[in-house]
């Protein structure tokens, strides 16, 4: 919603100096930013390019806020945090976030030379203020996914070195089953259950004659 501001310091004749000033200062870094924003898309990640483009937004912040722009000042301050994340690494320009700060660059011009023509802010802001909210909901989202992201891989990367531990526990009981089955297996050679075993005995040729022999000296 848009905020009642009677501009006082705007309209009073001791502070018109310092009015002039801030509307001479404030065209000249539009100017400038004009340029900037067009080289940033160029160079998105050039961090003195960046640091240049925040500076320009919060010296005007600064100002406004000063001079009781209310309108202005919110503006400024919500596409400065953006390019804050931006020169900190903590985002990576895109088309959504380039947007957003041309956006705020295009009402801003707007707004300041309302200023300079009226004295006033009689502009609707309301639906930069919101693609601006909207640019730093999603970078804050993202940063507190990725946390989430991390959490859930170390989760998985500790199942997967549990895993084989796991494994050998299941696999022991078939383990266990499989040495009892060969241990129940019966031997080709043992005999049968149920069946007597032939009563035999090897002797050799030699020795049979010998006993022979004997066997028929007693005889």
């Amino acid at each position: 919603m848009e905020s009642e501001n009677n501009y006082s310091m705007l309209n009073d004749p001791e502070m018109k100096e310092i009015v002039d000033s801030f509307i001479v200062e404030t065209r000249e870094i539009l100017e400038k930013l004009d340029l900037n924003l067009i080289e940033l898309e160029n160079r998105p990640e050039d961090t003195e390019l960046l640091n240049e483009i925040f500076r320009s937004f919060h010296t005007i912040k600064g100002t406004s806020g000063f001079l009781g722009l209310d309108k202005l000042t919110k503006v400024t301050h919500r596409c400065e945090d953006i390019l804050n994340k931006l020169r900190k690494g903590e985002a990576l320009l895109n088309s959504d976030i380039m947007d957003g700060i041309l956006s705020a660059y295009d009402k801003i011009k707007e707004l300041s030379a309302m200023i300079e023509t009226n004295l006033n802010e009689d502009v609707s802001v309301d639906e930069t203020v919101e693609i601006l909210n909207n640019v730093i909901n999603k970078l804050e989202n993202k940063g507190t996914a990725n946390i989430n992201n991390a959490e859930v891989t170390t989760t998985q990367e500790n199942e997967v070195k549990e895993a084989p531990a796991d494994t050998a526990i299941k696999e022991t009981p078939v383990a266990v089953e499989e040495k009892a089955a060969v241990k129940e297996t019966p031997k080709a050679n043992s005999p049968l259950p149920g069946k007597k075993s032939e009563n035999t005995i090897r002797v050799d040729v030699e020795r049979l004659d010998e006993l022979l022999n004997i066997a028929s000296e007693l005889v």
